[in-house]
């Protein structure tokens, strides 16, 4: 029990998953900004399906619980879709909130 607890407190526990999309940007009329708290572990879109009137997105990163580099910090993942946003709604997958587009950050 003593060596579980000791390998968590120094190594933590690691794990990719889906994480939601915290904010968005409109870089150019076809390519987001998705901000993600993942921290540096190497999030990228696991899912992008562009229908007539919305955009569902998800993302995934790898996640660490306990050890160093457990706490979250703010990743950026560029998305170029395959048409201009225009109209379309963003949708996160994950969360499944709407995620509202800014123009800048």
């Amino acid at each position: 029990m003593v060596a579980t607890a000791v390998l968590f407190l120094t190594r933590g526990v690691s794990w990719r998953d889906r994480v939601p999309v915290s904010q968005a940007v409109l870089l150019q009329s076809d390519v987001l900004a998705l901000a993600v708290g993942s921290c540096g572990d190497e999030p990228e879109v696991d899912l992008l399906d562009e229908q007539e009137d919305a955009v569902e997105v998800a993302v995934v990163s790898t996640r660490t619980i306990g050890g160093p580099g457990s706490g979250d910090c703010m990743d950026m993942v560029e998305v170029r879709l395959q048409a201009p946003l225009g109209e379309r709604t963003l949708l996160d997958v994950t969360s499944g909130d709407e995620i509202t587009v800014d123009s800048d950050w």
